[in-house]
């Protein structure tokens, strides 16, 4: 399987929020099962923005060196920007994830936020509902 990981699920984690044990739990499982995971470039940027903003800069450079070990980054361009932008996505970042994980074919995106994905074509489901489906 290839999983496309939203921002937020790894926001999760590093600062401990609700849900932030299954998300680990997701991770590690896709890890041993040598299942694919794949981010955006921009969530590397909005991810250790955040964390440096809410912990520090010590932690933001950790989380994302840590993420690089086990997460393949897509590259995606301009005419992908644009296909963003004619996305029934109200949200740009949104519209951008999706662009992303069409770009690596992958099987899912995994998000705290389905209702921002409701229009993706590519399923959107929490990391617990992963067993739930495929």
């Amino acid at each position: 399987m290839k999983y496309f990981i939203d921002t937020n699920i790894f926001l999760d984690i590093v600062l401990d929020r609700k849900g932030g044990g299954i998300a680990t739990d997701f991770v590690n499982k896709c890890i041993l099962n040598k299942n694919k995971i794949y981010i955006s470039w921009h969530t590397l940027s909005n991810l250790f923005y955040i964390l440096e903003k809410n912990l520090n800069n010590q932690i933001a450079k950790l989380s994302v060196k840590d993420i690089l070990y086990f997460a393949n980054v897509v590259t995606v361009g301009h005419d992908d920007a644009k296909l963003a932008l004619d996305l029934d996505v109200a949200d740009f970042e949104d519209a951008l994830q999706i662009v992303s994980a069409k770009a690596v074919d992958a099987d899912y995106i995994i998000t705290r936020n389905k209702k921002d994905f409701v229009n993706s074509p590519i399923m959107a489901i929490l990391p617990e509902e992963v067993g739930l489906v495929g």
